[in-house]
């Protein structure tokens, strides 16, 4: 018997998620009724592009079943704390495995923007594996607690954009140093981007995959910033945003004008310890202005090739320019890099960003507030940055 079955059978039968489902699960059914929409303003979705016409529900609810889908689960072997269940904590670690599930479909689809119909279950089951609650799976809710405690995060506690960023951008990276079939991961946790580095693995035939924990100003989000949330959806490198309305954390992955369609991780399901335990992995669509978005987020975008980049520097451009200040900083020379990151804030000596082949990094920075925010605010900052459950 393989060590994993080992440890699904060592699974609790009950735990504190069992009883918690009969509060969060019902209220799935009013957040993400998969709402009939206006066939007025074109709709963007993350994996299926930009559609104007008829039928644009079903348009959109196509798009969202080629999604990835994570949830809360429970009776998962226990963490080194005891727990069993993530309920209440570890919505935005599911998200971001959804963010992650996004990249690594297109990933397994040579880069398209716009993923196929057809071989699209099969492959959200291949990659799902990755994602299972088991101690040994890469990017598992285990190893992406693992990769928190490592950064000072205490087991089963709710983590900022930062920490959840960092975690499974750390995951992946132990996952390719170690033969996995993903993309070279880069965490730019300090919201500067190392062209040099990006440009030299896309022309090594590499594929790259940017997580970028930000903050989109204070909250309540302001107009500016809720256009700027928008754009980042519409660009064709964009996997979704993994964030915050009030104090839970949704998968962003598209839009019809102010409206963002998000999945909802607030449900429990038994844990995925077996292929005969896989649970829902296709969510149902929740819509919310993004006037109620909470500016704490964490951006993913895929880079297949170098003309995916050029076209990423130039959507980003675009969105840098409606604020006074760059949201997020490209680096074109090493020298300029560290130069960023200095000033920036390195003074306890730990560096900002994580990229595959690194050690783990932890991160610092200075707060500050609304324009200045964009290059002087800390997203690390724990008390200001949680997503909570």
């Amino acid at each position: 018997m393989s060590s994993s079955k080992k440890v699904a059978e060592s699974t609790p039968c009950i735990d504190s998620g069992s009883i918690l489902k009969y509060w969060f699960n019902p209220g799935k059914l009013f957040r993400t009724n998969n709402k009939k929409l206006q066939d007025v303003d074109s709709v963007v979705v993350v994996g299926s592009g930009t559609y104007s016409g008829a039928n644009m529900t079903a348009f959109v609810d196509a798009g969202m079943r080629k999604l990835l889908y994570f949830s809360y689960r429970n009776c998962f072997p226990k963490l080194p704390n005891g727990s069993s269940t993530d309920t209440r904590w570890g919505c935005l670690i599911r998200t971001t495995q959804m963010l992650c599930g996004t990249a690594l479909l297109r990933y397994h689809c040579k880069g398209a923007a716009v993923l196929p119909q057809e071989g699209n279950e099969v492959l959200k089951k291949k990659v799902s594996k990755l994602f299972m609650d088991l101690p040994s799976a890469p990017l598992g809710i285990h190893r992406a607690e693992e990769m928190a405690h490592g950064n000072s995060v205490k087991y089963a506690s709710m983590l900022s954009p930062t920490e959840a960023a960092i975690a499974l951008g750390a995951a992946l990276i132990d996952c390719y140093n170690a033969g996995g079939d993903v993309p070279y991961t880069i965490c730019c946790s300090d919201r500067n981007i190392n062209a040099p580095t990006v440009e030299q693995k896309l022309c090594e035939g590499e594929h790259v995959f940017l997580l970028i924990p930000v903050v989109l100003g204070i909250s309540p989000i302001s107009e500016k910033y809720q256009t700027m949330l928008l754009k980042f959806l519409d660009m064709s490198t964009s996997c979704g945003i993994a964030g915050g309305h009030k104090q839970a954390s949704y998968y962003m992955f598209g839009h019809q004008g102010k409206s963002v369609f998000f999945l909802d991780p607030h449900y429990i399901q038994t844990a995925y310890t077996s292929e005969k335990r896989t649970g829902l992995l296709t969510g149902s669509r929740g819509n919310l202005s993004s006037r109620y978005i909470d500016p704490c987020m964490v951006l993913g975008f895929y880079l297949h090739t170098p003309e995916d980049f050029a076209t990423f520097l130039r959507d980003l451009a675009a969105v840098n320019s409606l604020v006074a200040f760059p949201l997020l900083s490209v680096c074109r020379s090493p020298n300029e890099y560290l130069s960023m990151t200095t000033i920036q804030g390195t003074n306890n000596g730990k560096s900002p960003s994580l990229a595959a082949g690194d050690k783990k990094r932890e991160d610092s920075a200075d707060d500050g507030e609304d324009t200045v925010t964009i290059i002087a605010f800390n997203p690390l900052q724990k008390a200001s940055g949680k997503a909570h459950a």
